[in-house]
């Protein structure tokens, strides 16, 4: 009798320790694919907002009042595609810029305050063009006031 209790509880021990592996396994498994799921996730929204810069060029004209502004501008994007929809819509794109930059007068661009209102600017009106593109931010490489 004491024989088939030790294999009674032989058994009883093998099959805790079968259900405990099970358990781990599932759990594994579990542990495995939730973490894909979350990865995989975190690129697709890295990939949407891929970031490269533009050179959008240097732009001269006369201000509404006196003098002349000479700007050359950096555009970042935001989208893959982005580049290729600015270059098709350049030329929309030089009359606004050239379009606020005459609406300018020395006082407004005299100063930091001024310079970034008409960043601002710029980005907002040039974001109202685009369809699939979208400008995150504007740089200024030079800025001359006269």
């Amino acid at each position: 009798m004491a024989e088939m209790a030790q294999k009674k509880g032989m058994r009883r021990i093998l099959l805790i320790i079968f259900i405990v592996v099970i358990l781990m396994i599932i759990s594994a498994f579990m542990a495995y694919f939730l973490t894909k799921n979350f990865l995989f996730q975190d690129k697709a929204k890295e990939e949407k907002k891929v970031l490269a810069p533009y050179q959008a060029g240097e732009f001269l004209t006369n201000l509404a009042d006196h003098g002349y502004i000479k700007i050359s501008l950096v555009f970042l994007l935001e989208g893959k595609d982005a580049e290729k929809e600015l270059k098709q819509r350049e030329y929309e794109i030089n009359d606004r810029i050239y379009s606020i930059l005459r609406a300018k007068t020395f006082e407004s661009v005299k100063d930091s305050n001024g310079m970034e209102v008409l960043r601002g600017e710029i980005k907002n009106n040039i974001n109202k063009l685009l369809e699939k593109a979208k400008i995150v931010d504007v740089y200024f490489n030079s800025i001359i006031v006269n």
